[in-house]
């Protein structure tokens, strides 16, 4: 489903401040990110607002991102 290696180029792209590059990755994690949110809130707003919250904290996070790992456990994780 997700691809670690295309995840890592937009990654490095996003740390040399590539916007096109985060709104991709955004792009990537969107709806698996929403669907997260929406099986533990059950509330469509409230998902909207949580997943829109990781990503922002996803963003500011992304300089401690660890390459050698899978982002979408990363990113997961940090929504759960």
């Amino acid at each position: 489903m997700f691809d670690k290696h295309s995840d890592l180029k937009l990654i490095k792209r996003c740390k040399r401040g590539e916007e096109e590059a985060f709104a991709k990755l955004l792009a990537v994690y969107r709806n698996a990110i929403y669907g997260h949110c929406l099986r533990m809130v059950r509330h469509e707003d409230d998902a909207r607002d949580m997943s829109q919250e990781i990503f922002i904290k996803v963003f500011t996070m992304l300089d401690r991102f660890d390459e050698s790992y899978a982002f979408s456990s990363w990113i997961f994780r940090i929504a759960t």
